[in-house]
């Protein structure tokens, strides 16, 4: 298989899935590092959420052995051929604001090399795999790979890259950050992020981007395109689907990570806008991340308490009924590596309207019921949102909607997943079919 862009996404061994359902087992150990950050500093993410339903099917459909290393509380339960090892810090500390944060996550990470060294030493594993391109599941997955000298592997979610035909400076970095609304010192921390994530990716030996995107983002920033490769992503229509709620009590809702990053503060100019206009849509904003104080200050001193709900952290269950109480998603976000928020939220049978920008473009351009405006114009967003809610075009697009979301399935993201981790290990001389 060609790891040219052109390329990306063909399945590389296709009589191996044949044979693999006949067999159930396989000789397959992956050892996973799954770092997230703590259910009280953000919601579940898209990276999380890809990684718990490919999991789920590599052990229950097709007999992988999985050992995964995660911070406690975990998210991962201990089954038949899934061994879950929480990592508890050593360390007395609690995180407060983005600083305190990332120092809680560094000590994790030095925590987690010394257990996963003297983990992996006792197990016979083929691969090793980095459930996310974030930099303590790179370090950490890293490390391990050079200590046991078993393959390398990552799932690469996203890069914050608004245009994968050009190579990303450090400086376009920091400016990227800047313009999305954060401090020097921030923005230089993410810049400065970015480049130790393309330095570990370089060194991998796969990488499974979720869009052709994120592909051709890591190509143009030194990856080798032969080791890349395109999975892409699920949702889960049997779990969203069927019908939403026939009185609906909110006009749109966003859901996602509360940070600058996703647009949460545009939502906020977007309804000062319309209640100037005393049209009385009524927005709820869902999920919880690091900006979540700080924009319900910008709710308070707007005047929009009452139109305006910021709902913060909640189940699934009520977050999905919330969003089929709802007319439209609203998605201001200014980087995506594929859209999983978007991709459920069509499933939930809403209308979307969000940025064009180039992840959401080639996973959703040609879904009637996705509506993009230019990136960070919040003003044509109001306006297109006015438009929908007022002719009543959003019931319309609702069944469009549904129907999209039917074509990403988990089982398919499962099996190409399964297909390249095999690849790689195979690649290295492991014997790792039946």
């Amino acid at each position: 298989m060609s790891g040219s862009p052109e390329n990306f996404g063909r399945n590389p061994a296709k009589p191996f899935l044949a044979r693999k359902a006949r067999n159930k087992t396989l000789e397959l150990r992956v050892f996973a590092v799954f770092f997230h950050p703590s259910r009280r500093f953000t919601g579940l993410g898209g990276a999380e959420k890809r990684f718990l339903n490919v999991l789920k099917r590599w052990v229950d459909e097709y007999g992988v052995s999985v050992t995964v290393v995660e911070p406690g509380p975990g998210l991962v339960r201990s089954q038949r051929n899934c061994k879950a090892l929480k990592l508890n810090s050593f360390f007395p500390f609690r995180a407060s604001g983005f600083l305190g944060l990332y120092f809680e996550w560094v000590l994790w990470m030095v925590q987690a090399c010394f257990a996963c060294a003297s983990i992996v030493k006792r197990g016979n594993y083929n691969v090793v795999l980095a459930a996310n391109n974030t930099v303590p599941n790179l370090a950490v997955a890293y490390f391990v790979h050079l200590v046991s000298h078993k393959p390398l592997c990552v799932v690469v979610h996203h890069l914050d890259v608004q245009d994968a035909r050009v190579a990303v400076t450090s400086g376009k970095v920091y400016r990227t950050y800047r313009n999305a609304g954060y401090s020097r010192f921030l923005a230089l921390l993410k810049a400065a992020a970015f480049r130790t994530i393309v330095f570990f990716l370089k060194r991998s030996d796969m990488c499974i981007a979720v869009s052709r995107f994120t592909a051709e983002t890591l190509t143009k920033n030194g990856v080798s395109a032969s080791k890349i490769f395109v999975s892409g992503n699920g949702t889960s229509f049997e779990k969203l689907g069927g019908r939403t709620a026939e009185l609906k009590e909110y006009d749109a809702v966003f859901v996602g990570r509360i940070s600058r990053e996703k647009g949460v503060f545009d939502l906020v100019k977007i309804w000062r806008k319309l209640a100037d206009r005393n049209l009385g849509f009524r927005l709820i904003i869902i999920g919880s991340g690091p900006d979540l104080r700080e924009l319900r200050s910008h709710v308070k001193r707007a005047g929009l308490e009452r139109l305006v709900t910021v709902k913060g952290a909640c189940s699934d269950g009520e977050m999905y009924s919330l969003v089929k109480a709802s007319k439209v998603f609203l998605f201001p976000s200014r980087f995506e590596g594929w859209g999983l928020a978007v991709g459920e939220a069509l499933a939930c049978g809403l209308p979307v309207l969000c940025y064009k920008i180039p992840a959401l473009e080639e996973v959703f351009g040609e879904c009637p019921a996705v509506v993009f405006t230019k990136l960070a114009d919040w003003k044509a967003l109001a306006e297109k949102l006015t438009e929908l809610l007022v002719s009543g075009g959003w019931r319309q697009l609702s069944s469009q909607a549904s129907t999209y979301s039917r074509r990403f399935t988990w089982r398919k993201v499962a099996e190409k997943d399964l297909e390249f981790v095999r690849l790689a290990a195979a690649k290295r001389g492991f014997r790792v079919d039946v």
